[in-house]
């Protein structure tokens, strides 16, 4: 992975203010949503040092449109949301990097989705950017822009977060995208996350699992845009230096190339296997048994039909 990978924190400046400048030994770049140009720089103190300008309302909207594509079918955030839902109660984290490391797909998509934005912008909206000087238009190749991020929000009174975005642009930065939002939630105390996943979204699962078994709070949640294969679970966060240690050996190994895929999940095309899926009645019982103690445990290929893909489920000891 190249070096000028590296992760950021989006946030206002209060927010900003209580969170660590490193985890795992990786300098965070801290976005502050009151400035309105930060110049970073990156790799500070070494050979191939660079200064990069960033407009960090530019460097939202790409975050939001990618975040769109990611989810797709009407889950994208409008601004508005990821504003007054995330961004002002928390932080998006993750990692960023030149544009020239997306794709050619990648970068037409968010051109696009740039042009679109822009073009349907109020008048009020557009003396305002012009007055901030946010850049307009397409990528510039060496533009920092948001690669993988990652978004939880505090859960009311108690010490747990509830996740709200996960996306990755580039494989094997989703988990470390993921790890380092963990993290920076533990450094300040807090122990559980609670998320909405689809059972048919195998990616998105694995990844979960890489940081513990997933508690099934409800294995079909209808109220969700997605009713009929999503569900809610909650897993508790490992410690701090199990966190710094998944960051640590996962951007070791991204930078040297020699990061494992895990599933093929071309292999998978569209079977899946799963009991809740196929069995509504099964699911509803569970759903009516909150002593259960429902867990996802690991995701494996099907023994007797290596096509179909089981995510396994069980009850606790």
């Amino acid at each position: 992975m190249p070096s000028s990978i590296v992760p950021f924190i989006l946030a206002e400046r209060e927010i900003l203010d209580a969170l660590p400048d490193q985890i795992a030994g990786l300098k965070i770049y801290k976005i502050s949503l009151n400035k309105d140009l930060h110049k970073l720089v990156i790799n500070e103190g070494e050979s191939h040092q660079q200064v990069v300008n960033l407009s960090p309302f530019r460097f939202a909207r790409i975050l939001n449109l990618a975040n769109g594509f990611a989810y797709g079918d009407g889950l994208g955030m409008p601004e508005w949301v990821m504003l007054d839902c995330g961004l002002l109660p928390a932080f998006f984290s993750g990692f960023m990097g030149p544009a020239h490391l997306l794709t050619p797909e990648q970068c037409d998509s968010i051109n696009k989705g740039l042009q679109k934005v822009e073009s349907e912008r109020l008048s009020a909206r557009i003396k305002l950017e012009s007055q901030l000087n946010i850049p307009q238009g397409k990528l510039e190749l060496d533009e920092y822009v948001p690669l993988a991020e990652f978004c939880a929000l505090a859960r009311g009174p108690v010490k747990q977060v509830m996740a709200y975005s996960l996306c990755s642009l580039k494989r094997g930065l989703g988990i470390l995208a993921k790890a380092l939002g963990l993290a920076l939630w533990r450094s300040k105390g807090y122990h559980a996350q609670m998320g909405v996943a689809q059972w048919t979204n195998i990616a998105a699962v694995r990844s979960h699992l890489r940081f513990g078994r997933l508690e099934i709070i409800d294995p079909l949640i209808p109220l969700h845009t997605k009713a009929g294969e999503s569900f809610i679970y909650k897993l508790h966060i490992p410690k701090l230096s199990d966190l710094e240690h998944i960051i640590k050996q996962r951007f070791d190994a991204l930078k040297n190339s020699k990061i494992k895929t895990g599933l093929d999940l071309a292999r998978s095309s569209s079977s899946l296997y799963w009991q809740a899926v196929d069995d509504l009645d099964w699911c509803l019982k569970q759903r009516a048994d909150h002593s259960s103690g429902l867990y996802v445990y690991d995701i494996r290929y099907r023994d007797e039909d290596p096509k179909v893909i089981e995510i396994l489920v069980g009850h606790s000891d």
